[in-house]
């Protein structure tokens, strides 16, 4: 891969951004990643755990893998003695009555959420956009398109009771 604008790349994290450095911690701080189970997303929330949040929520469709994920994370973090309190919750976030569902038990358990994440992804098909149909491409839309205006729409409208938060800008 040939990148003229980058001179250097790294393929681990390096110093400058170890989640365990003070001006990095994210302490009293509710974080959910969405994809949080695998991958690119497990790793951001492996971070925020290192970083001691608060509580760190991790969001994915299968409940098997949603809750072995969490524990191992909880596991990991322990390790790290960080008391970041790791929950998997299942969310299909390409389906709006899965979040909507996910955002009223948020608001009715008190939880104010300060961080969220967008990882979760449908990766495309592999043959032309005609030849996948319909159905296939509007699936891709509402997983990739749809469901991070749904996340951050309903992030952006939660009610901070009475914790003096501001809202994103």
């Amino acid at each position: 891969m040939s990148l003229p604008t980058l001179n250097k790349y790294h393929k681990k994290p390096y110093q400058a951004i170890d989640p365990a450095l003070p001006a990095l911690q994210q302490t009293g701080r509710t974080v959910i990643v969405t994809g949080g189970n695998s991958g690119i997303g497990y790793a951001i929330a492996r971070s925020f755990v290192k970083a001691n949040a608060a509580r760190v929520i991790i969001l994915g469709r299968r409940k098997d893998v949603v809750a072995s994920a969490a524990a191992k994370l909880q596991e990991e973090g322990c390790q790290f003695g960080s008391g970041t309190d790791v929950q998997g919750r299942t969310c299909d976030i390409s389906d709006l009555k899965s979040t909507e569902h996910l955002w009223k038990a948020l608001e009715s358990e008190g939880t104010f959420v300060d961080v969220l994440v967008l990882s979760a992804a449908s990766y495309g098909a592999t043959e032309k956009i005609l030849d996948g149909g319909l159905s296939k491409v509007w699936g891709e839309f509402e997983s990739n398109v749809r469901s991070t205006l749904d996340m951050t729409e309903r992030f952006y409208k939660q009610k901070a009771a009475d914790r003096g938060q501001t809202k994103a800008r």
